[in-house]
């Protein structure tokens, strides 16, 4: 206990050294009001600051051009952007998942990548999320410790929908260039939602923590009879990616993530496509969340365009996802998934686990989605083992 208030009292007398960050502890009902507001003028995204030695493109809300940024050359051959359906973390850099795509498919997409700003040791330090022309909240990134799609407590509301309008990240560099020293999550706007500050342990293993937009810590999940973790401890495999992500409080214990256990870990085949992930509790045993299940294994078919998703329990065996904290549509053992030309998810077969058609608990055996031409979701019809079309409300 005396050494916790020794350490508390040494970063307490770093913390008012620091004159600028001084300067906000002295006008925390000033932060207070400013938070209420949602503005915060000093932390909006100005790509014209020296980030790095990489070309980018600006555009105003309307998508009017404004002037390009200019810096030194990456190479001979500028690269400017590259455009990618999906997105992997790499030593915490974003990289681009897969093969580039080109504009035309983009273009068909509901949500696509833009990664620019790259930096003379290749690493893209600007991400996008994009529909059309235009910057998209809707995509499937999120933060370590918050589910923003699939946690519904209140406890964690205002983040959720503070995480919902995030659309673009910047990643800023050490001087070598190579390690990131904090990664910034801007709205459409350029508003700062939060920020994440990796610091590496050893080689191989960082811990990270979150910001709020005046730079104080920030627990996104607020709950008085019980606390969750607001740090984690992130191990890299040798390719660099996310493999085991522990889950820890201010002063570096074990705390649940919001899906009640202690660890996360991630496998992924040689094309950076996760292929099993596993919830574990301290001592690294397998382990059931709060959905019930240990985790999910994916199968990919990539001539058929196709990929399947099993749940499998504590003895990595399929299982069907017991009716907790999923609703209808997910309590499945297996499903199997169809893309169209464009890599669009337009089917969802619901099957046992040697691939006989079966139903979720609600009577769902298969899910269609209806595209529009320039990707927007216009339908989602549910079916049952008989054709006929199931009502969303009884579904759910």
């Amino acid at each position: 206990m005396a050494m916790r208030k020794a350490c508390f009292i040494i970063t307490l007398l770093m913390i008012l050294a620091n004159d600028a960050l001084y300067a906000q502890i002295r006008s925390i009902p000033a932060i207070t009001i400013a938070r209420q507001q949602r503005k915060n003028q000093s932390t909006h995204l100005d790509l014209k600051k020296n980030y790095g030695n990489a070309t980018t493109k600006q555009t105003t809300k309307k998508g009017t051009p404004k002037k390009r940024v200019k810096a030194t050359p990456v190479t001979s051959e500028q690269i400017d952007y590259a455009l990618y359906r999906g997105l992997v973390r790499k030593h915490t850099w974003y990289e681009g998942q897969g093969a580039p795509i080109s504009e035309e498919v983009a273009r068909h997409l509901p949500v696509y990548y833009k990664l620019s700003m790259k930096n003379d040791k290749g690493h893209w330090q600007l991400v996008e999320a994009m529909h059309q022309d235009t910057l998209t909240c809707q995509h499937g990134q999120g933060t370590y410790v918050l589910d923003k799609y699939n946690d519904k407590d209140e406890d964690s509301k205002e983040w959720r929908e503070r995480l919902n309008t995030v659309a673009q990240w910047l990643f800023i560099a050490d001087l070598s260039g190579n390690e990131v020293v904090e990664e910034r999550a801007y709205d459409k706007d350029g508003d700062l939602v939060y920020s994440f500050i990796p610091v590496r342990n050893a080689d191989g293993r960082v811990t990270g923590s979150y910001n709020d937009a005046w730079g104080l810590p920030v627990d996104m999940r607020e709950d008085k009879a019980n606390t969750y973790g607001s740090v984690v401890r992130i191990t890299y495999d040798q390719c660099g990616r996310d493999s085991i992500i522990d889950f820890l409080d201010g002063e570096g214990l074990r705390k649940y993530n919001t899906n009640r256990v202690d660890q996360q870990r991630y496998l992924y085949d040689d094309k950076d496509r996760v292929v099993l992930v596993t919830s574990h509790n301290m001592v690294g045993d397998y382990a059931n969340d709060n959905w019930g299940n240990c985790g999910n294994r994916y199968d990919y078919d990539d001539e058929g365009g196709k990929y399947s998703v099993t749940r499998v329990n504590k003895n990595l065996a399929p299982m069907k996802m017991p009716s907790l904290r999923a609703d209808g549509t997910r309590t499945f053992t297996r499903c199997e998934y169809k893309r169209d030309e464009w890599g669009r998810e337009v089917e969802a077969v619901i099957t046992d686990a040697n691939g006989k058609p079966d139903t979720t608990t609600t009577g769902i055996h298969k899910i269609l989605y209806q595209y529009d031409d320039k990707g927007k979701l216009l339908a989602t019809i549910y079916q049952n083992l008989n054709g006929e079309t199931l009502k969303e409300e009884d579904v759910r």
